[in-house]
C-alpha cells in the first residue's frame, strides 16, 4: 500500500453538521464536518470509553460529539467540551485526543494524506483550476472497486501495448514520460480514424498528456475535437482493494450540438459504455484476476513499464 494524498470522498458526499464513517487504507475511519465547513477524519472510536463516533455520534455547537458521554472534539482532534467536567484535563488542552490524518478540500474532493509511519505530507494536491471555473462543467461516473493495488492501475498509462488488445485502438502511439520527484508526465499521440453521425470516417489527431502526482492522483488531458479533463483518483481501501473514480471536466458544449455529442462519446467511450475502443470496464477483468509479478519477462516492445516502477517505488515506506 504506497504512501501519498488520496481522495477518501467527494466533497458533496459529506454535508455540513454529518459525521460517517469510510473504509480506506485498511481500517476504518470517521470523517465528519462541521457547522462551519471544516473536515476531520480520525481514528472511529472516543478516547474517553470506546464509543463509536460515527453510530449515534453527532455535530454540535460546531464540534463532534461522542454519543456515550457528549464530549466534544473539533476537526483537528482537540477534546474542546466535557459537559460535566469543571476542567479538562491537561492533557486534552497540550494534544489532540483523537488520532487522525492530514485532510484537505481540493479539486472539489476530500483528500486524505496516508503513510504507514505516521509522516507528514511530503508534497500538496495539484489544483486543477477547472474543477472551480464556472465556465466548466463537471461530472463523476460510476465508482469502481477493484480487486488489484494503485500501481497496477496507474502503470496501465504508461503500457501502450495493451491499448490494441485490450481496448481495440489499432494505431501506433507515440509516448514519451519523465519524471521528475513525486510528478510524473507522459504524453501519447497519435492519428485516430472516428466514424461521424452519417456513417462517414473522420480522421483526426488524438491528443492525451497525463499529469500524475504521487499514486493518488491522475489529471488527464485529452482532445479529440472536444477538450476533455479526467481526474482519475485510485484510492486504496483495503490491502488489495482500490477505489477508483473518474470526474470528467469539460467545457459548456450545451450550446454546440455537434461537440456536444461528440463529447458525449469520449465520455462515455473512456469508461466503455460505447464506441469502438473499450474503456476501463475492458480493464476491470484483468485486474480483478492478475498477480502482480515483481520481476516480470519482458520484452523490447514492453515501453517503460520498469522505468514507471523505479518511479513509483519511491511511494512505498
Amino acid at each position: 500500500m504506497p504512501y501519498g494524498w488520496f481522495c477518501v470522498l467527494l466533497s458533496e458526499e459529506l454535508e455540513n453538521g454529518t459525521v460517517t464513517s469510510v473504509r480506506r487504507f485498511g481500517r476504518e475511519w470517521v470523517i465528519f464536518r462541521d457547522d462551519e465547513g471544516n473536515v476531520g477524519m480520525f481514528e472511529p472510536h472516543c478516547p474517553h470509553l470506546g464509543a463509536h463516533l460515527a453510530i449515534g455520534g453527532k455535530i454540535e455547537g460546531g464540534l463532534l460529539r461522542c454519543p456515550f458521554h457528549n464530549w466534544g472534539f473539533d476537526h483537528q482532534g482537540y477534546c474542546r467540551n466535557i459537559p460535566y467536567a469543571s476542567a479538562l484535563p491537561g492533557k486534552l488542552i497540550r494534544e489532540p485526543a483523537l488520532k487522525g490524518l492530514p485532510v484537505v478540500e481540493m479539486n472539489r474532493m476530500i483528500w486524505a494524506w496516508y503513510h504507514p509511519n505516521g509522516d507528514r505530507p511530503l508534497w500538496e494536491i495539484t489544483s486543477v483550476p477547472e474543477a472551480i471555473d464556472d465556465n466548466w462543467r463537471s461530472r463523476h461516473s460510476q465508482l469502481f472497486e477493484i480487486r488489484t493495488v494503485p500501481q497496477e492501475i496507474a502503470e496501465n498509462s504508461v503500457d501502450t501495448v495493451h491499448l490494441k488488445y485490450v481496448h481495440g485502438q489499432a494505431a501506433s502511439l507515440d509516448i514519451n514520460s519523465t519524471y521528475d520527484g513525486q510528478l510524473r508526465t507522459t504524453a501519447i499521440e497519435g492519428p485516430m480514424t472516428l466514424t461521424d453521425a452519417n456513417g462517414d470516417k473522420v480522421d483526426c489527431l488524438f491528443s492525451v498528456h497525463f499529469e500524475q502526482i504521487g499514486p493518488g492522483l491522475q489529471v488527464v488531458r485529452m482532445e479529440r475535437h472536444v477538450k476533455l479533463i479526467m481526474l482519475i483518483t485510485i484510492t486504496p481501501a483495503e490491502a488489495e482493494m482500490t477505489r477508483l473514480r473518474f470526474t470528467f471536466l469539460h467545457p459548456d458544449y450545451q450550446h454546440d450540438t455537434v461537440r456536444q455529442a461528440m463529447l458525449e462519446d469520449l465520455i462515455e467511450e473512456q469508461i466503455g459504455w460505447c464506441g469502438p475502443y473499450a474503456g476501463v470496464l475492458a480493464d476491470l477483468p484483468i485486474w480483478d484476476n492478475k498477480i502482480y509479478l515483481r520481476t516480470p519477462l519482458l520484452c523490447d516492445g514492453d515501453g517503460k513499464i520498469m522505468e514507471f516502477r523505479r518511479w513509483f517505488a519511491q511511494f512505498y515506506a
